[in-house]
């Protein structure tokens, strides 16, 4: 078993494992803008930084302080993390420490 030393998504397993005080985050995509059907590319300031965690590393689920699981939303850091397309999706691969809340639906 490839991910006993972490906890993750089973369902949406992407093959990485993240180590250290990382965590993997699938990106949630903002939603194309168009004003009287003329497209409005996203600009920096304006993406998403919402995205759902998918692999936690052991070191950060040891964690008692943070308060993440699998499949939470949570805000990051606006430059924080690096981004990856990995079977089609948008990843980011985040310090623990630049997760700064979990969003409750």
């Amino acid at each position: 078993m490839p991910f006993a030393n972490s906890h993750i998504n089973k369902e949406e397993c992407y093959m990485i494992k993240p180590l250290g005080k990382n965590i993997v985050l699938e990106k949630e995509e903002k939603k194309e803008t168009f004003i009287n059907g003329i497209y409005l590319p996203e600009d920096e300031k304006s993406k998403s930084h919402i995205g759902k965690i998918i692999a936690i590393s052991t070191e950060v689920s040891k964690d008692e302080a943070f308060e993440g699981k699998i499949n939470n939303k949570v805000l990051y850091r606006q430059y924080a993390g690096t981004e990856i397309e990995f079977n089609n999706k948008k990843l980011v691969l985040i310090s623990n420490e630049d997760i700064l809340g979990v969003i409750e639906e």
